[in-house]
């Protein structure tokens, strides 16, 4: 049995998927589509560096996070609607290779990107450059949209799916 979840996109309870609409959909699913790219800029400050004179470890995270903010909240998706919806993300897990280190003042880049896994899990996967364009670190974060009144997972919404770039 399907039924219509959003414009764009079906969910077959029998099955527990999320299928695109259209002329093939019963052949697509919305399984590793990739969101369209995003890209996020911002000087390196003195709270991120440690006593090596880098970023510290965990400040990567920091980075890689205001980047995911960034790409929600300029979808329309910021701390009002979570709190509005009671629905927000969630990460599940996160791998962070660090690759050259970023000094002081930098001016960094972060790309990234999401790809839905499954029909309640998504990865995104960001790269953050330096000033001269280098590698300097990439991540995986594997996420889902959590339900603050049900405290679950729970399958993405239509705007949900909006504001990651789908």
């Amino acid at each position: 049995m399907l039924t219509l979840l959003f414009s764009r996109y079906i969910y077959d309870k029998e099955h527990n998927i999320i299928i695109l609409s259209g002329a093939f959909s019963d052949m697509n699913t919305i399984e590793n589509q990739r969101s369209r790219p995003f890209t996020y800029s911002c000087t390196v400050r003195d709270t991120h560096i440690d006593a090596f004179g880098h970023v510290n470890n965990a400040a990567y995270l920091q980075l890689f996070e205001e980047a995911r903010w960034d790409i929600i909240a300029s979808n329309g998706y910021g701390m009002k609607e979570i709190q509005e919806h009671q629905q927000g993300p969630v990460i599940l897990e996160v791998t962070l290779k660090y690759r050259k280190e970023i000094l002081p003042n930098q001016t960094i880049r972060i790309d990234s990107h999401c790809i839905m896994k499954s029909e309640r899990i998504y990865i995104v996967q960001q790269q953050m450059f330096n000033d001269n364009n280098d590698l300097c670190s990439e991540a995986v974060f594997t996420g889902a949209l959590f339900d603050l009144k049900k405290r679950k997972i729970i399958p993405p919404t239509e705007i949900w799916l909006k504001a990651i770039g789908f």
